[in-house]
This record gives C-alpha cells, sequence and structure tokens, in this order.
C-alpha cells in the first residue's frame, strides 16, 4: 500500500549568525516621560511654560522663536507686558505667529524677520537676576520640547545675538496694535558678536569639526530635515567609533538602511522624540528639532556643565532600556529579545526549542519517496530562517509521494490506442449492423417469392448462427489486451466476416432478384394464357355471330326486294302507267327497274308532264285548277320517290354484304392472334430456363452498412510500437510523460512499466492511503 510518511526530525542552529540585529538590553528602571535637572530639560511643552513662570521676570523678557501660537503663551506673555514689563519679540514671518502678533502688538515690542529654529528667552538681562533659555521650538499647543539653561557668559552671547537679529534681521514691526510698518533703523551701526555659531554657515563647519572625533549624536528619526547628519556633507568622516541614539518610534524603515553601515554603534531608545544632540571628545552642541543650512538655528555649543546634565539624561535614557546594534551574532549567543533591521516593528525571542509542522512535501520522484530521508528531502523548508528563531527546531512533515500533475492530459498513445479501439468497435457493429439489415430485408420478402426461395434458405439458418457467434467473439476483443500474432488474427478473422456478410449479401440479392424474375416470368405467362384464352372466347362469339347472320342474310335480301317492288308498283300505278310497256312494266323484274330508273333520271320530269296529259279528264280538270307551281312540286316529290327506290334497296345489299365482310375479318384477325400468342408463349417457356439473379445496387445498399466497392477493401490497423501500461493509467504534462497508478497496485509492476514506457511514476491527488 502506497501511503503518505509521516516523519518527525530536529535541526541545530545554534551556530548560525545573523547579521544588522538590534538587541534588547533590558532597563533599570521605568522610564518617565520627562527629565529636569538645573541644566537640561526635556518633556512636553506645557512644562516650558511652567519653567518660565517660575522665574519670575521683573523687569525685561526677549524672545526670538520661529512660532508663538500657544493661546496660555501668548497670554502670559500680555500679563507680564501689562505689569509693566518690557517684552521684545522677534518673530519668523509667517502667518502662523499672527494670532501672537494681533494679541500682543501694542503691547510688546516685536519685529519679524528670518526664518528660526528654536527659541531663545531671556529675562532680567540688565539686572544679576539675568536668566536664559534655548529651546528645542517656538511655544506650542503640544508636543515634545527640550530646553538648556544658559551660563552667564553664555547670557550675554546670546543677548548680542538677539539684538542683532533684532536691529540687523528685521523686516517688519507692530508698534501698535495689529498695525504693521517697515522695521526702524537701528539706534546703532554695528554690535559686537563674540560669535556666530547660530547661523548656518559657522554651524555647519562646527558640528563637520566635532564629528571629526568619535561622538554621539542624539536626534530624531521621524522626519528627514531633523536627522542632522543629512544637514551636512559628512560623507568623508569616519564614523565606526561614533555611537548614533535613534528614537524608536519615530525612525522609518529605509533610514536605519542608510546608517547601519557607517556608524560603528547604534542606539534605539524606546521613546517616540530625542532632542538633537551631538557630543564629541573636543566639543558638544545642542541644536533645535527644526535644522536647515540657510536659516537661524538657535543651537548652543555645551559648557562642561551643560554636557555633564546632557550625559545624566542620556544614562537616564540607557537606563530605561534601549536597543543595541550587533552588526553579527551567533544565535546561541541571543539571550534577549531582538529586532532586525530591514524589519524593525517586530521584535522576536530566540527560544530554545521549537516545534514547526512544514508544508507537506510532494516528491519529485517515486525514487525519493522510497529513500524516506524527511530531512533531505526538506531542506529547502528546514533551512536557517531568521523569522522562527530558535537554537533547535523539531520539524514534522508529511512525505507524499509524486502526484500527477493537475493540468495532466492523457498521453497521446492512450488516445491512439482508444482510436484503435473505436475504429475496431465500430467495424464489428458494422458487421452487426449488415447482419440486421439482412434479417430485416429477409423478413420483408413477401411470401410469394418464399416458394421461389426454399432451396435457398435451407441451412441459412445454421449459417447466420455461427456468424453470430464470430461477431460477439470479435465484439468482446480489447486490441491493447491482445499479443501482435493474435492482433494480427483477429482483424484477418474480422475480414473474413466481411467477406461472409458481402457474399451472404449478395446471394441474398441475387435469389431474391431471381425470384422477383420468376415471379414477373408466372405474371407474363399469366397475362399470355389469358389472352390466349380470350381469343378463343372471342373467336368463338365471332363464329356464333357468323353463323346467325348467314343463316337470316338471305331473308333480308328478300324482304329488301319484295319492298323494292312494292315500291314500284305503287308509283307506277300512280305516274307510269301511260308508259310504253316494251320500255318497263309494272311486273318488270328488279333488276330492269334499276336499269330504267337509272337510264331514265334525266327524262324523268318529261316522263312525268307525259304521264300528266293522259290522265282522266277528273285529273285534267283538276290539274287545271292546280296552279303549275303545285304541278311542278308533285313532279319532284315522284322523282324522289323513285329514285329511293332503288337506293333503299342497295343500302340494305350493302349493308349486309359490309357486316359479313367485318365478322370475316374478324375470324381472320382472331386468327392471327392466336397465332402470335401462341409464338410468344412458346418463346416465354423457353425463357424460364435461362432466368439468372443479378443484385441490384439500391436493394445491395439497404443490407451492406457500406458500399460494395468500401465494403471490398480489407481493413487493416497499423499499431502503435508500443503497447499499453500493464497497471495504471498514462498521462503527459508539458512534454514529460506520467504513467498514474492507484494506492493498492503493484509498486513493483508499475514501476517495471514505467521504465519501459519512460514514464515518470506517479498517484493521482486523492487516491493516496492514509499514513
Amino acid at each position: 500500500m502506497i501511503a503518505p510518511l509521516e516523519r518527525t526530525f530536529s535541526v541545530s542552529y545554534r551556530d548560525e549568525r545573523l547579521k544588522n540585529v538590534f538587541v534588547f538590553n533590558s532597563a533599570e528602571k521605568d522610564a518617565t516621560g520627562s527629565y529636569r535637572d538645573d541644566y537640561f530639560q526635556a518633556g512636553e511643552s506645557s512644562e516650558l511654560l511652567d519653567e518660565l513662570a517660575t522665574c519670575q521676570v521683573e523687569d525685561s523678557l526677549f524672545i526670538a522663536a520661529d512660532i508663538i501660537r500657544d493661546t496660555d503663551a501668548i497670554r502670559y506673555i500680555g500679563n507680564l507686558a501689562d505689569n509693566n514689563v518690557q517684552v521684545f519679540l522677534f518673530l519668523t514671518e509667517c502667518e502662523e505667529n499672527n494670532l501672537a502678533i494681533d494679541a500682543l502688538s501694542g503691547r510688546c515690542c516685536i519685529r519679524t524677520g528670518s526664518q528660526q529654529h528654536g527659541m531663545i528667552l531671556i529675562g532680567d538681562y540688565h539686572s544679576k537676576s539675568a536668566w536664559s533659555r534655548v529651546c528645542s521650538s517656538g511655544f506650542v499647543e503640544k508636543g515634545y520640547q527640550y530646553s538648556l539653561a544658559l551660563e552667564t557668559d553664555q547670557i550675554d552671547e546670546y543677548y548680542r545675538l538677539f539684538c542683532h537679529l533684532f536691529w540687523f534681521e528685521a523686516n517688519n514691526e507692530y508698534l501698535e496694535s495689529g498695525r504693521r510698518q517697515p522695521a526702524s533703523k537701528a539706534p546703532v551701526e554695528t554690535i559686537d558678536l563674540l560669535h556666530r555659531n547660530i547661523l548656518s554657515g559657522p554651524l555647519t563647519h562646527s558640528l563637520h569639526t566635532a564629528l571629526e572625533h568619535p561622538a554621539k549624536l542624539f536626534t530624531n528619526g521621524g522626519y528627514d530635515q531633523n536627522i542632522v547628519w543629512q544637514e551636512f556633507d559628512h560623507t568623508e568622516l569616519n564614523l565606526q567609533e561614533s555611537e548614533l541614539l535613534l528614537a524608536f518610534n519615530a525612525i522609518e524603515q529605509g533610514q536605519l538602511q542608510r546608517v547601519i553601515e557607517r556608524y560603528g554603534d547604534i542606539h534605539l531608545l524606546s521613546r517616540d522624540d530625542l532632542p538633537q544632540v551631538l557630543i564629541s571628545e573636543e566639543e558638544a552642541w545642542l541644536l533645535p528639532l527644526r535644522y536647515s543650512k540657510t536659516d537661524v538655528i538657535w543651537a548652543v555649543k555645551l559648557s562642561e556643565n551643560q554636557r555633564r546634565s546632557v550625559d545624566d539624561y542620556h544614562l537616564e535614557l540607557l537606563a530605561n532600556g534601549y536597543w543595541r546594534l550587533k552588526k553579527e551574532i551567533a544565535v546561541d549567543d541571543i539571550t534577549s529579545p531582538i529586532r532586525y533591521v530591514d524589519n524593525i516593528d517586530e521584535e522576536l525571542q530566540c527560544k530554545e526549542l521549537l516545534s514547526i509542522t512544514l508544508e507537506d512535501f510532494e516528491c519529485r520522484s517515486f525514487a525519493e519517496f522510497e529513500s524516506d530521508n524527511a530531512q533531505e528531502l526538506t531542506k529547502d523548508q528546514s533551512v536557517f530562517n531568521r523569522s522562527r528563531l530558535a537554537r533547535e527546531i523539531e520539524y514534522q512533515v508529511v512525505i507524499h509521494p509524486p502526484y500527477l500533475p493537475g493540468q495532466a492530459e492523457r498521453d497521446a498513445l492512450v488516445l491512439a490506442w482508444e482510436r484503435i479501439q473505436k475504429r475496431w468497435d465500430n467495424e464489428v457493429c458494422d458487421l452487426n449492423v449488415q447482419v440486421a439489415r439482412m434479417e430485416a430485408e429477409q423478413s420483408k420478402i413477401k411470401d410469394n417469392l418464399l416458394g421461389y426461395m426454399k432451396q435457398f434458405f435451407l441451412g441459412r439458418d445454421r449459417e447466420r448462427s455461427q456468424l453470430k457467434k464470430e461477431i460477439d467473439h470479435l465484439e468482446s476483443i480489447c486490441l491493447s489486451e491482445l499479443s501482435p500474432s493474435y492482433r494480427k488474427e483477429n482483424v484477418a478473422l474480422l475480414n473474413q466476416l466481411r467477406s461472409k456478410l458481402v457474399e451472404s449479401a449478395l446471394s441474398l440479392a441475387n435469389e431474391t432478384d431471381k425470384a422477383q424474375q420468376l415471379e414477373h416470368w408466372e405474371q407474363e405467362k399469366l397475362k399470355i394464357d389469358t389472352r390466349l384464352e380470350q381469343c378463343d372466347q372471342k373467336r368463338a362469339k365471332i363464329q356464333q355471330d357468323m353463323e346467325a347472320f348467314l343463316y337470316t342474310r338471305n331473308e333480308k335480301k328478300a324482304a329488301a326486294e319484295h319492298v323494292f317492288l312494292e315500291s314500284w308498283k305503287e308509283l307506277f300505278d300512280k305516274y307510269f302507267t301511260a308508259i310504253n310497256s316494251n320500255e318497263i312494266a309494272r311486273d318488270s323484274k328488279r333488276d330492269d327497274i334499276e336499269i330504267w330508273i337509272s337510264n331514265n333520271s334525266r327524262q324523268l320530269n318529261k316522263v312525268l308532264k307525259k304521264q300528266s296529259k293522259t290522265t282522266s279528264g277528273d285529273l285534267v280538270k283538276e290539274a287545271s285548277k292546280s296552279s303549275k307551281k303545285q304541278q311542278r312540286k308533285e313532279q319532284e316529290q315522284a322523282k324522289k320517290r323513285l329514285e329511293q327506290i332503288p337506293r333503299a334497296y342497295k343500302v340494305t345489299i350493302s349493308n349486309l354484304a359490309e357486316r359479313e365482310q367485318k365478322l370475316q375479318q374478324g375470324l381472320d384477325q382472331v386468327s392471327k392472334e392466336q397465332e402470335r400468342l401462341g409464338e410468344e408463349l412458346s418463346t416465354h417457356q423457353q425463357s424460364r430456363n435461362s432466368i439468372k439473379g443479378k443484385a441490384k445496387e439500391s436493394f445491395l445498399s439497404k443490407l451492406l452498412s457500406k458500399g460494395k466497392r468500401e465494403a471490398d477493401v480489407a481493413f487493416s490497423i497499423d499499431f502503435p510500437e508500443e503497447d499499453l501500461p500493464d497497471i495504471g493509467q498514462l498521462y503527459m504534462s508539458k512534454g514529460k510523460r506520467y504513467l498514474a497508478i492507484a494506492p493498492d497496485d503493484d509498486s513493483e509492476l508499475a514501476k517495471r512499466t514505467a521504465m519501459r514506457l519512460r514514464a515518470s511514476l506517479v498517484l493521482k491527488k486523492g487516491e493516496a492511503a492514509n499514513g
């Protein structure tokens, strides 16, 4: 049984080394949001205002700032001015300062001019209690802010810087409430400055000089403009011995990538903000939150005391815990949480032992599956992965046999054998169709033809039964399962059966046609016999009519002659009594009368006139009474009657002769027809022996599933060079052949079959047995 393998193995990663990792140094005490000592102060911006309130300003207050927009600070400054404290403001010229200017102009001396970053406060400068603080930003509503108290000598330096800016860098001034006017001319020609550290050029040079020595650099990482090292060119400096401190919560992903190779040591402090501070071996500097190369920067070069104060702040920050960059560390040496430079937001713990279930592994070959080496097979999955950090990992994995690719299609060899088998099945089906057709056509043969085909049908049922058995045998054959020689034998058998069926169809067609011809011969003979019988009946009828005619013919002639003579006598007595008896007499013979009438037909009117003169006196008297017209009419009627007598006789005699002639002709015609039919019957009887069946194409097409020409072509198959697999199914995917088997198939037979077919042995997905 082929089933997936469930395997477990362990891998040690103690000696694996990680690069660019931040390792956490645990906190010694809880972190606080604010810090304050005699010099340095850091926290919320509101704390600066509280610090200012404790200074108790009595005489004057000088403020130079980029922005003042905190309403509490504006209110506090206004109150000081209202209490006779002289307040001088030098602000960056921008709309954000309009609120302060509107509220304080007319109460304070306000000038606007150069862009500044940070802020300076100087209180009661002209008294012994003078004080000053440099701040990271102006008075804003809220946010992170830090400041530094200046020492006495620094106060004088920064007072001079303030005065320089107030008188010589101002553009506008506000002497009355809300009214702006161009700044008035300074009361002095110049102000001696002890240094120009707040200006971009001198400051950039000083910072560059400081970085030539190992240093600690505090900076925010949230904005590019806050990052000191991007504000001036120091790419040629060697910073490998310098330390960089960054506010962890403000850095961006790409910033760390840019600096890890340049700095020797980097600390990430778990804070939102850090002051901008540079501490080197030679000097230290405090910078505002914002920095620009071209603007006024309220920066301070730290004294020893101020530097110690910032160092104390540094130690305070480190005591709250920090992340330190390890450019390389072994897994076995990791004892605290770490963060990767390229994924700084994720904190990881290195576990002693980790248990992981790998994705199921599908072997590429059956040999791999049989090797049963889970660790070697899954080495790509069990390679060290920093996201699953542990000294040792125990892996569980299920090893699957190779599966058939999802897009695999049946191999061309399978399709070729299917086409061959289909051709074979179609051919065998055609045999059955032909048998069925012949049986159907045979059943349609009319009973009147069966009598002519009794001899043909003797033994045909036995032949058909044997034929069906042979076809059933061919129908059960799967060609791919046969040996090559047995395939040839069955192809030959199929062709023999095809020939037999063609011969059988031809025989049936021929015999059917012969039976039809014989039936037609009998029908034609019957027709001839019928016509002969009709001729005999007709001859007998004509002879009977002839005898009857001859029997009555003389009587009809005598009657016609009697009518002729009687009509003559009637006319003679009426019209021809005056005629000379030598010409014609009342009792003359018929022939004589016909001759006389024929000879005197043109002179008949004269004879009638002559007769009218010799009539009796009564007739003459009567004639005299008649008009001549009437005489002529009677003469014409007498003439017509006289002419009709021989004519009527001739018609009667002619009709009798014609009747006799027709009867004789009828007898002659019947005799000739009898003679012709006798010869035709003799010829027809002789033709019976020459009747032979000839298969009609129309009938033959009903018997054969194919045309006769096609049926005469031998069936042949070009078998593939390869046989189908002995086990499993053959597929193809991306030009590679696969033999897919079932879990319970004989694997040894499958391997031999796969080797024979040059195929990779696989299982179908979903068919592998449970391990």
